[in-house]
């Protein structure tokens, strides 16, 4: 089975959250050929966290070839949805199916993979259950 790719999502900026997005309408995402994630309209995102400085080897935050991806894994790791290496290795699956080359990919996954943690470590309770009424994963029943 050849998976689809990931659809651009439609979003607004937020004039008070400089460099977040909102996303606008519902928007869903195939992780695998059993997973799918689905964002609902009100999630913020800042797409693929990327620093500055880094911006002009890997790319902006808000590429087409990035974004999908990130969204949903931002989404993942905000409602703890599964855990973070399961998370870490969807994106990495979903940027190999956006057409990232080989070494790329990996530069951005291995920031992801030491970044992430500290992310991980600044939820709350609170943080994960209201990031769960804008983001859910699905199991494909077979």
């Amino acid at each position: 089975m050849t998976l689809e790719l990931p659809s651009e999502p439609v979003i607004q900026p937020i004039a008070a959250k400089p460099g977040i997005v909102r996303i606008v309408r519902n928007w869903h995402c195939m992780l695998d050929e059993d997973h799918l994630i689905m964002i609902f309209s009100g999630f913020d995102t800042d797409g693929a966290s990327i620093p500055w400085w880094a911006r002009p080897i890997v790319g902006n935050p808000f590429d087409g070839d990035l974004f999908p991806a990130a969204v949903a894994h931002d989404g993942l790791y905000a409602a703890e949805l599964c855990p973070r290496k399961q998370s870490d290795d969807w994106l990495l699956s979903l940027w190999q199916r956006m057409g990232i080359d080989e070494a790329r990919r990996e530069i951005m996954y291995e920031a992801v993979r030491i970044g992430g943690a500290d992310v991980w470590a600044r939820h709350t309770p609170a943080s994960v259950a209201q990031a769960r009424t804008f983001c859910s994963l699905m199991e494909i029943p077979r």
